[in-house]
C-alpha cells in the first residue's frame, strides 16, 4: 500500500522536472459529505464526521494551450460528531446501563492525487476543470466508551485506524493573473474513496470493521507561481 500511496508523489516530481508551469498553496474548508457526514448509528456506512480544514499544494503542466496534467498533495482534517454519537450510543445500550462516548481527536486524511485539466478563457482570467485519480490515507479519531452500572464506571478504548484505498476527484478552479507571475484560485474540489475502519457502536470485538465511504468537497484559496 505504502508503494502505492508514494505513486502519485513520484508523478509530481515527475512533472517539475518537466519544468512545471504552475505551483500553487492552498488553505480552505473541508466539507464531509454524503455517508461520511451521516450520524445514523444504525447505518454501518455512516461516519459521523463533520466539516474542518484542509491544505495542499498543487503543480500544473500545460502539454497545450488549454489541456495539461496536474497533481495536488493535500492534508485535511475533520471533526467527529461526538454528541449524536454519544446520545445514538446511550439509547442502544442495555437497560441500566448509562453509556457516553468521548473523544479529543479528528479524522486526518491525507491524499495524493494526479490527472488531466482542461483550461477555458484567456488573458488574464481562466477557469480549469480537473479530473484527478489517485490514493488517500485516513486516521480515524480515538475512541472512549464510558459506561456505568450500579456505580461502577468502566472505560473501553477504540483506538485510531488507519487504511489506505484508492481515490478519485474532480474539481473546478478560478483563476486570476497578477503582474510578475503570481496569480489567485478559487478552487472547489471532490474526492471520493471507500475506507474501512471500526464498526459504529460498541461491539465485542474492536477488529470488526465496515466498508465506509468517504466523501468531501474542498474549498480553497490558492496563491501561485506560474513558471514561464
Amino acid at each position: 500500500m505504502k508503494s502505492k500511496i508514494l505513486f502519485p508523489f513520484l508523478v509530481l516530481l515527475a512533472s517539475i522536472n518537466l519544468q512545471a508551469q504552475y505551483i500553487e498553496l492552498q488553505s480552505g474548508f473541508a466539507f464531509a459529505s454524503g455517508n461520511f457526514s451521516n450520524s445514523n448509528l444504525s447505518k454501518s456506512e455512516s461516519g459521523f464526521a463533520k466539516s474542518g480544514t484542509i491544505q495542499g499544494l498543487s503543480l500544473a503542466y500545460l502539454i497545450t494551450e488549454k489541456v495539461g496534467i496536474c497533481g495536488k498533495i493535500n492534508y485535511s482534517q475533520y471533526g467527529f460528531n461526538t454528541a449524536d454519537f454519544s446520545e445514538q450510543n446511550n439509547e442502544t445500550a442495555f437497560p441500566g446501563i448509562t453509556l457516553s462516548v468521548a473523544t479529543s481527536e479528528k479524522f486526518k486524511a491525507s491524499s495524493a492525487l494526479t490527472g488531466v485539466y482542461v483550461s477555458l478563457g484567456k488573458n488574464n482570467f481562466t477557469v480549469d476543470l480537473k479530473l484527478l485519480v489517485g490514493f488517500m490515507q485516513l486516521a480515524t479519531p480515538r475512541l472512549e466508551y464510558i459506561s456505568t452500572f450500579n456505580g461502577t464506571t468502566n472505560i473501553r478504548i477504540v483506538e485510531s485506524n488507519n487504511d489506505g484505498a484508492a481515490a478519485i476527484g474532480y474539481g473546478i478552479s478560478a483563476k486570476y493573473a497578477f503582474p510578475k507571475n503570481i496569480y489567485l484560485t478559487i478552487n472547489l474540489d471532490n474526492l471520493n474513496a471507500t475506507m474501512r475502519y471500526p464498526s459504529n457502536g460498541l461491539t465485542t470485538s474492536n477488529i470488526i470493521e465496515s466498508e465506509k465511504p468517504f466523501q468531501a468537497y474542498w474549498l480553497t484559496l490558492g496563491l501561485g507561481y506560474a513558471i514561464q
